[in-house]
């Protein structure tokens, strides 16, 4: 992730897969504005790369291979800081896509956990229904580049 100071980073190749795992730090993700502050997760940062320019295309586009990309981020929160404002929960499914993406608060109230989840599940899309594959992929990376917003208790 952009900005991102990884550690721990390892990776695991099979015969049909390669699973990448990883903690990084994101200095920079955190942005104040008076008593709310702005966490940009940067989690959909990387879904441009299965996005299709449509621009010119006369047609299907084939992404390459199916894949799954997971992402789990945990934003701890500073004393004296609660959240305000979670983003939205959002899902896709269509023939090539399904994915979800969550935000909750830990139960003590000090962390909050997102999840997302985006797997390719058809890598091959016909040419009219290029424009449904975008439309729902850019309505998916939108909700989850969502910001955190926390506020000064």
């Amino acid at each position: 992730m952009p900005g991102a100071r990884p550690v721990e980073i390892s990776c695991t190749v099979t015969a049909d897969s390669m699973l990448v795992t990883g903690t990084a730090t994101m200095p920079a993700a955190v942005k104040d504005a008076g008593v709310n502050s702005y966490v940009d997760t940067k989690i959909a940062s990387r879904l441009d790369n299965i996005k299709i320019d449509t621009a010119g295309r006369t047609s299907g586009a084939s992404i390459g291979f199916p894949s799954t990309i997971r992402c789990y981020v945990t934003v701890e929160l500073p004393d004296g800081m609660t959240a305000a404002h979670l983003p939205p929960e959002c899902s896709i499914n269509n023939n090539w896509l399904t994915g979800c993406m969550t935000c909750s608060t830990t139960p003590d109230q000090r962390s909050i956990n997102l999840t997302m989840t985006i797997a390719v599940t058809n890598p091959d899309i016909p040419f009219d229904m290029l424009k449904e594959y975008d439309a729902d992929l850019s309505r998916f990376i939108k909700a989850c580049g969502s910001n955190i917003v926390l506020k000064k208790l």
